[in-house]
């Protein structure tokens, strides 16, 4: 299938990648982004949600809190989250005017929150001074919740109330703006008509959190937000161990903009897995081609001090040297006697020589 154990190598790897980015996040009840939109007074208010799961109760609630007022509750219709897309949207209308600071969470029908809470919004006036979501008449906040003392991590706290006016000790639940919301647990019940009820702080040191007071009548009111104090010596043994508030990949925006679908998560893991798988690839071709390069170069090193190696032509031709000249420094020519045969030939060939003539 694959020409080489390399390429199989590279190919086990991109599967790997393309088949854990495309395989479903395995969520119980919880959407991986949530987005809020800016609003003005009396205008469009929308959320958007990706990723994930919807929990199993349902419908979903906008729960809308502003910080020391009455909250609202908005219930979504079902089809508000798309299961095949594994998106959701939600636009509504908040009857708050403007200047009013509030966050929100996006909760299951049991009260429990599917998402991060946002962060502390507040309402834009509105460009035409648009009036008709407000109340006509509307009455001045009256808190029937108050919080005695400063709050410290893991350490208790009172809430008070007036029993008289038909106000029972109050079930709270803590909201952490960009963080997670958590229930706050009573230590001690109220004792008769006392007017007051013991919680722990289950919230971590340097945070902001604001309650949701509900007695067992249905009234519902929040607090302002309170600072949570304590030092490295205070108690975690409280702390809820929450996922929904651990999860590092959820994401909570006050941002116009949709966060990006699935779609794009896998589009980026995978062309992040190929660019790994190039890199890899090209460290790998260096290396091979770098041993390749030596061993070839040792090869030749080798054959050359070999003794059995082939003679080099080239090297072992015998090059061409032209002697030296000869210089001739005298010349032995003997003279010829008249007993030789040379002198009968020689004076038989001249006839009256010079000298036979002399007397």
């Amino acid at each position: 299938m694959f020409p080489s154990p390399f390429a199989a190598l590279v190919g086990f790897g991109f599967s790997s990648i393309l088949f854990s980015a495309l395989a479903p996040v395995p969520v119980a009840g919880r959407f991986a982004s949530i987005t809020f939109s800016e609003v003005k007074q009396c205008g469009s208010f929308s959320v958007y949600f990706a990723g994930g799961k919807a929990p199993a109760a349902l419908p979903l609630t906008l729960s809308i809190l502003p910080i020391n007022g009455t909250p609202v509750f908005i219930t979504l219709p079902d089809d508000a989250w798309n299961s095949t897309a594994q998106t959701g949207e939600a636009i509504t209308f908040l009857p708050f005017p403007e200047g009013t600071q509030f966050i929100a969470s996006l909760d299951d029908a049991d009260g429990h929150g599917t998402a991060l809470v946002s962060d502390i919004l507040i309402i834009d006036p509105s460009e035409t001074n648009d009036t008709s979501c407000l109340p006509a008449d509307p009455s001045p906040f009256a808190p029937k919740f108050t919080v005695d003392g400063p709050l410290r991590q893991c350490e208790s706290f009172v809430v008070d109330f007036d029993p008289t006016q038909g106000i029972s000790a109050p079930s709270i639940r803590g909201f952490i703006p960009q963080g997670a919301s958590f229930p706050v647990n009573q230590s001690e019940a109220a004792l008769g008509t006392s007017g007051n009820a013991t919680y722990t702080m289950d919230a971590q040191r340097d945070s902001q959190v604001l309650f949701l007071f509900s007695d067992q009548n249905g009234y519902k009111e929040t607090s302002p937000l309170f600072p949570v104090f304590g030092d490295v010596e205070s108690s975690t043994a409280c702390i809820p161990m929450n996922s929904l508030a651990n999860a590092a990949s959820l994401e909570s925006t006050t941002s116009s903009e949709h966060v990006a679908p699935k779609i794009a998560v896998i589009v980026v893991a995978v062309a992040g897995g190929v660019v790994v798988i190039i890199a890899v690839a090209m460290v790998a071709w260096y290396v091979i081609h770098r041993r390749k390069m030596r061993a070839k170069k040792f090869t030749k090193l080798n054959d050359a001090r070999s003794p059995l190696a082939a003679p080099d032509l080239e090297k072992q031709r015998p090059r061409h040297v032209s002697p030296p000249p000869r210089i001739l420094t005298s010349v032995n020519v003997s003279p010829i006697s008249p007993v030789e045969s040379q002198y009968n030939e020689f004076t038989s060939r001249t006839r009256n020589p010079p000298y036979t003539a002399m007397e």
